[in-house]
């Protein structure tokens, strides 16, 4: 029992239709270019930038602003962060002053051509070189609900505190 002459045919065209299928898909597999963004520098921005604010205590850290106001007793607390002390300006009218420690810190901290927003719930406190933002590669960000104790009685929040980079 064989194929005979006819079913030899078949069968050869059949291997050259897979194997042609086969090669074809490898060469598109691997010829598939992806464009990554490299995140590596950007992401260590963001958390050294972020773990400042998010997790530092205001008394952990130098800052002529935060020393200022500190000395003039806009600080309530030295145990706080310092997205809890913006949370605790903001939230008594003192936008300003958020806006300036924000400023002073990031001027500190980042490099000046990485661009930085800082929104409490979904409201810019600060903003740096926000024209850059629509050409920039690569954006990261990070959010926190941050609550802030003025004293023994008075706490406010919750709030979404979301930090944003790029370059």
């Amino acid at each position: 029992m064989g194929f005979g002459k006819r079913g030899a045919y078949f069968f050869l065209i059949d291997v050259f239709i897979g194997s042609f299928i086969f090669v074809l898909t490898l060469i598109m597999i691997f010829s598939f270019q992806s464009d990554v963004p490299e995140l590596g520098a950007l992401q260590d921005q963001i958390e050294s930038y972020s773990g400042l604010l998010f997790d530092t205590e205001v008394r952990d850290y130098t800052n002529t602003v935060k020393d200022n106001f500190r000395l003039n007793g806009l600080i309530p607390q030295q145990t706080m962060t310092t997205d809890e002390v913006v949370l605790y300006l903001l939230s008594t009218s003192r936008q300003t002053n958020a806006t300036q420690l924000l400023a002073s810190v990031t001027q500190e901290t980042l490099p000046s051509h990485v661009g930085v927003q800082y929104l409490v719930n979904d409201t810019v406190i600060y903003s740096r070189n926000i024209a850059q933002e629509n050409l920039s590669l690569t954006r990261l960000g990070q959010k926190k609900i941050t609550f802030a104790r003025a004293n023994a009685t008075t706490l406010f929040g919750p709030n979404v505190t979301e930090v944003i980079l790029w370059r």
